[in-house]
């Protein structure tokens, strides 16, 4: 654990990684919280519990934390392709 004196200086340090698979937020302060999930580069972000998967909830990862999505309907958009027939 580093200490942070500002939640700019959290998501700065959070997002300088070349990973974003996770991230977990711990507050009681529900504005904190919601400036820290809609800033962290994560693929899930879960606050205030440790990791659950649901199965239709997407799910993978940011920058070279993932290659599209599993779980939910935007899984099937990795393996359909459109067609229109007239």
């Amino acid at each position: 654990m580093t200490p942070w004196k500002t939640l700019d200086e959290v998501i700065e340090r959070a997002n300088s990684s070349k990973f974003g698979l996770a991230a977990y937020v711990f507050s009681q302060d529900f504005n904190k919280q919601e400036k820290l999930v809609q800033n962290l580069e994560a693929g899930s972000v879960y606050v205030n519990m440790l990791s659950g998967a649901y199965p239709n909830v997407p799910f993978g990862g940011y920058k070279e934390s993932g290659f599209g999505r599993d779980n939910g309907v935007e899984a099937i958009d990795e393996f359909t392709q459109i067609k229109a027939i007239y």
